[in-house]
């Protein structure tokens, strides 16, 4: 006969299955069954991709930031991920963060054409570097030999550093000013 001290055994999992285990080690016999506790899997990385940025800015004024043909500005990307994948369910389930830093350089022209000697050229440049952070909930769902993942998070963004420079160059019947 096994005389087991249940102290102050509460009904969870731990303790019941601490009571489990003192009994079969009692009884010198091994458990038929018995399942190690899963662990959440962490998994780290990094990142690296192509950001393409572009303006569309609409005013209800006519003023050359709004009326510039900008160029899109393509960049790379790169930062670092951290994810958390939980226990159960197969690793379905996850938790991610990512820490990226980000940069643009956008630059856009507009002409005020009157005639050969009465123009205004404006040159735009929009510049900004930004450490961003997205924080995702992450599940996958397997369909075949494929696993489909959806994301839904939230991102926040600091800017490290922004700048705006505008240039205009005015000809009216002389040589150019800027």
């Amino acid at each position: 006969d096994c005389s087991i001290k249940t102290g102050t055994s509460r009904y969870l999992k731990k303790d019941l299955s601490k009571l489990f285990e003192a009994y079969y080690e009692c009884k010198g016999i091994n458990p038929a069954f018995s399942k190690k506790v899963d662990k959440i899997k962490i998994e780290f990385g990094a990142l690296t991709g192509i950001l393409i940025s572009s303006f569309d800015i609409e005013s209800n004024t006519a003023n050359a930031v709004s009326e510039a043909d900008y160029e899109p500005s393509i960049n790379l990307t790169g930062g670092v991920f951290l994810t958390l994948v939980l226990p159960r369910n197969q690793g379905r389930f996850a938790i991610q963060n990512e820490l990226l830093l980000t940069s643009y350089n956008i630059k856009g022209h507009h002409l005020q054409y009157a005639s050969e000697d009465n123009y205004t050229e404006t040159a735009i440049t929009v510049k900004a570097t930004h450490l961003k952070l997205n924080t995702l909930a992450r599940m996958k769902i397997p369909i075949q030999q494929v696993n489909l993942r959806l994301e839904a998070g939230m991102s926040n963004a600091y800017a490290l550093s922004i700048s705006a420079d505008q240039v205009k160059t005015r000809v009216f019947y002389a040589p150019a000013e800027t």
